[in-house]
């Protein structure tokens, strides 16, 4: 008898200490699954904050006016305002140097604080070209034209004696003749060496003589010049 209470009492002790270890068992995964959803939504929430902070969400303000402003002082007023600015230049000789010509957003928009503002101003520098050395050997007139197309407006022609009447030698800016690849301000005044035909051969000829082969030559300019516009 003794032996049977005592196998009873240790298989109720063995199945009592089997419960304990499943409930055990069973309270870790719980623990285990609330760690997780505790950790997943401390992430969730820390990553909406985050977002909300590096977005600025539900911060807005009034964008402000800048366009005629001289740069600097556009700048000064965006960045007072927590604004990121980027920058293109146009240049145009009819604006002051430096002003602010249009933004973007436009004014009176409302933006999220520390967005980036859109600025297009005119350059502080003339535009600079390069010589093109294909401009050597042309007519006056054609070289001219390519002249004005890279957008040089003070434009001289000085005349030298010589046999191929008409070409384009040199380039010259600021008394210095302009090499292949030199660059220059599109705004300054650029000379072409030009050279004349006429005054090479004049002197051994009479006043009436010169005259007419001098009227001869002009009229065969022009008429080169009517047909290169015609090409």
């Amino acid at each position: 008898m003794q032996n049977q209470s005592y196998d009873t009492e240790k298989k109720n002790i063995m199945s009592l200490t089997s419960g304990l270890k499943k409930f055990y068992n069973i309270c870790q995964v719980w623990i285990n699954l609330l760690l997780v959803a505790a950790i997943s939504f401390g992430l969730f929430w820390g990553t909406i904050k985050f977002l909300d902070y590096w977005t600025n969400h539900g911060q807005t303000t009034e964008m402000p006016s800048v366009v005629d402003l001289d740069f600097n002082k556009a700048r000064d007023i965006l960045e007072s305002k927590g604004f990121s600015i980027l920058v293109d230049s146009i240049y145009n000789t009819q604006v002051k140097y430096g002003q602010v010509l249009d933004q973007k957003p436009k004014e009176g928009e409302i933006v999220k604080y520390g967005r980036t503002v859109y600025l297009k101003i005119n350059s502080f520098y003339p535009q600079m070209k390069p010589v093109d050395d294909r401009l050597m050997h042309m007519s006056s007139l054609e070289a001219k034209k390519k002249l004005e197309a890279y957008g040089f407006t003070r434009i001289v022609i000085d005349t030298i004696p010589g046999e191929n009447d008409d070409e384009v030698v040199e380039i010259r800016y600021n008394g210095k003749k302009l090499e292949k690849g030199d660059s220059t301000p599109i705004t300054v005044e650029v000379r072409m060496v030009v050279i004349k035909a006429d005054v090479f051969a004049l002197d051994s000829m009479s006043v009436e003589e010169a005259q007419a082969q001098v009227q001869f030559r002009d009229s065969i300019r022009r008429l080169d010049s009517f047909q290169n516009l015609g090409q």
